[in-house]
């Protein structure tokens, strides 16, 4: 069977530090992509010293910027690659008229707009070769409407919807659409942060650990029939986000009865901080 190569964006620190050994170790290439070069470098040569078998190229890219995307895309020409996960994100809880233009441009860019022209970067090869997986890092956001993350929310919504419509699309090939939607990650997400500011997340809006997000991957990678979604969370909530989908008037409820009093100490915490 061929070795299978993996692009893997994020890959220098929180989530995405972690699965590089974890999908080093399940023997695939890794074709590491970050801001950080230095970071990086370190990351694939602590991997190549534990795991000599694995094949690593790094690529410093900062996913926000037009111009470092580009040269990027121009790379993946010269590059085999068989699966794509895209996990490079960033969250930015604030009010909304608080944020800045350009951050809110960067960070689209980053979760959304990045991953799109990657995946049609890499899909004109695939549809050749009939073989090709793509995972989508979205976020229980992208489910769910999240007061003081709205553009976070919808772009993670577009990241899903972006990743099953084309599931639907290449229905007729071997080729895989799958998006794996995590609670709030204790462990190296960014949700660490957020302790800091605001203590956990209320118990009821669940949660998860960085080990089980890194299982809900490997689940995805090695099923020869993925399922098209994966919710990573300490509860069973897909009955509550298929009503709130259904009810949208109850949605808007549960956003506010259950998310809004926890973000919001997190969104004035950061206007605070941007006004000093």
């Amino acid at each position: 069977m061929k070795k299978q190569s993996i692009l893997l964006t994020g890959a220098s620190r929180g989530i995405g530090a972690q699965l590089v050994e974890r999908l080093a170790h399940l023997g695939y290439d890794l074709v590491l992509v970050a801001r950080n070069e230095e970071a990086l470098s370190k990351r694939a040569e602590a991997i190549k010293t534990k795991y000599p078998q694995v094949q690593i190229t790094i690529l410093a890219c900062d996913l926000s910027q037009r111009t470092s995307l580009d040269q990027l895309l121009v790379r993946l020409d010269t590059l085999e690659i068989d699966i794509v996960i895209h996990n490079a994100g960033v969250d930015a809880f604030q009010t909304f008229e608080s944020s800045d233009l350009g951050d809110l441009e960067r960070n689209l860019y980053l979760n959304l707009t990045a991953p799109i022209l990657i995946t049609r970067k890499l899909i004109s090869k695939w549809l050749i070769k009939n073989e090709g997986l793509v995972i989508s890092m979205s976020s229980l956001a992208g489910l769910f409407p999240t007061p003081f993350g709205s553009h976070y929310s919808a772009s993670k919504s577009g990241l899903w919807a972006f990743t099953q419509a084309l599931g639907i699309e290449y229905a007729h090939t071997n080729l895989k659409f799958v998006s794996i939607h995590p609670g709030f990650v204790n462990g190296d997400g960014m949700h660490e942060a957020h302790k800091k500011i605001a203590g956990s997340a209320p118990i009821f809006l669940g949660g998860t650990t960085t080990q089980d997000v890194i299982k809900t991957i490997e689940k995805a990678l090695t099923s020869k029939k993925p399922d098209a979604i994966y919710v990573a969370n300490r509860f069973s909530i897909k009955p509550l986000l298929m009503i709130t989908h259904l009810l949208p008037s109850l949605g808007r409820w549960l956003g506010s009865k259950l998310m809004k009093n926890y973000l919001s100490k997190i969104a004035y915490h950061s206007e605070d901080q941007h006004k000093q």
